[in-house]
């Protein structure tokens, strides 16, 4: 701030120090130096005046410019802060980027322990396959050699009816005559009952006639 100018001589009244009033001539002096000031001041008055103006035109630019600095540290504290979000959402990204990146790596060694595995298994079933094929072309000559045999046993079979057929004609006849055979022993049977019944009549007939005879004999002779 700039310091107060004196406005001439000093001859302000000041207090004295004895307490007595001045003389009737110095305090008419002081009354007229108080009352108009000097013709010499007022250069001084306007430069004081021009400097207060230079100096609030400077304080208001310093107020305007420190305003914008304030705006500008205020807009650079956002971006900061804004960017300091940007850089923590990326780090967040980052980091789930990388546990994905890891978890990836742990799912490729998976796959690829899978695969390998797998690959295993496929190798394997081929082998199982080819032994399959084999056992398999082994089974269909079996089954050609079982085929031609059951061809073979078809036509036997063929042959077997056409003798089984044969064989029940002949077992018919042989039945049928059989039965006569059986017919004729029981109707020789019968007669042979028929005959001995008739042998035994005659046999008893005999007996009753050499009876006969034999007392004729003895009849005659005792004539």
């Amino acid at each position: 701030m700039p310091t107060p100018l004196s406005s001439g001589p000093e001859k302000i009244s000041r207090p004295l120090s004895d307490g007595k009033a001045p003389p009737a001539d110095e305090r008419s002096a002081t009354t007229n130096e108080n009352v108009a000031p000097k013709p010499s001041l007022w250069p001084w008055i306007i430069a004081l005046a021009a400097l207060t103006a230079v100096l609030l035109a400077i304080v208001a630019y310093l107020a305007n410019t420190l305003n914008e600095r304030n705006t500008t540290i205020r807009q650079n504290g956002n971006r900061l802060e804004q960017r300091e979000a940007a850089t923590t959402l990326l780090q967040g990204e980052l980091d789930a980027a990388k546990t994905d990146t890891t978890k990836a790596k742990a799912d490729q060694l998976v796959a690829r322990a899978e695969t390998v595995r797998m690959k295993t298994q496929a190798d394997d079933a081929k082998a199982g396959a080819a032994e399959l094929q084999t056992q398999l072309d082994k089974t269909r000559v079996l089954a050609n050699g079982f085929q031609a045999q059951a061809e073979d046993a078809k036509v036997t079979f063929i042959k077997q009816q056409g003798e089984v057929a044969i064989a029940k004609t002949q077992t018919t006849v042989m039945q049928t005559q059989l039965d006569q055979a059986k017919a004729d022993i029981e109707r020789l049977t019968k007669g042979l009952d028929e005959s001995r019944s008739r042998f035994a009549e005659t046999q008893e007939k005999l007996k009753k006639s050499e009876a006969e005879l034999a007392q004729l004999q003895k009849t005659r002779q005792k004539n």
